[in-house]
């Protein structure tokens, strides 16, 4: 399955994609109405955390596709509102809501949100630079080998970003 095909599924199909984002900021704010003044404390940090990295991931992805198709592809009048602009959407909303409960320094697995969605959007920068090369993998290959080359992207990017750091 290629992104186009993903894509294609997700037009024919958008409740699976609605259901998923709109969850994400009511789950922001469900858990944060909970746990009240608790939200820094583990559990809730962690649930937070997790929150933050299933809305950024494809919200940023969606603002590199955005992109991608501004500036070599489509243009901005074949915008698909489920792929291109409800990821966003959510992820902003996710973002604000948790940070309303809680300061994100604090929670785990990232010390800065701007160091990790810089991380994240230097990670998709690097495969658009990739497949501008031709290296087909992206938008011919499988979905699946889009996710293993981000996974293996980010991982170099965050070791190396944490020993330029330290």
């Amino acid at each position: 399955m290629t992104l186009k095909d993903l894509f294609d599924r997700i037009a024919v199909n958008p409740e699976p994609i609605l259901l998923y984002f709109g969850l994400l900021p009511l789950l922001a704010g469900g858990i944060g109405f909970a746990c009240g003044s608790k939200a820094p404390q583990k559990p809730y940090s962690i649930v937070f955390s997790t929150l933050i990295y299933l809305s950024c991931i494809p919200g940023i992805f969606s603002v590199m596709i955005l992109l991608d198709d501004i500036f070599t592809r489509r243009g901005w009048r074949n915008f698909d509102v489920y792929t291109h602009i409800l990821p966003i959407i959510s992820m902003a909303l996710t973002v604000h809501i948790i940070s309303k409960r809680v300061s994100l320094d604090l929670l785990p697995g990232f010390k800065r949100l701007s160091g990790f969605i810089t991380m994240i959007a230097g990670t998709f920068l690097v495969i658009f630079v990739l497949e501008r090369l031709n290296f087909h993998v992206l938008f011919l290959g499988s979905v699946w080998h889009l996710f293993l080359l981000f996974a293996v992207i980010f991982m170099f990017l965050k070791y190396g970003w944490e020993r330029f750091t330290h």
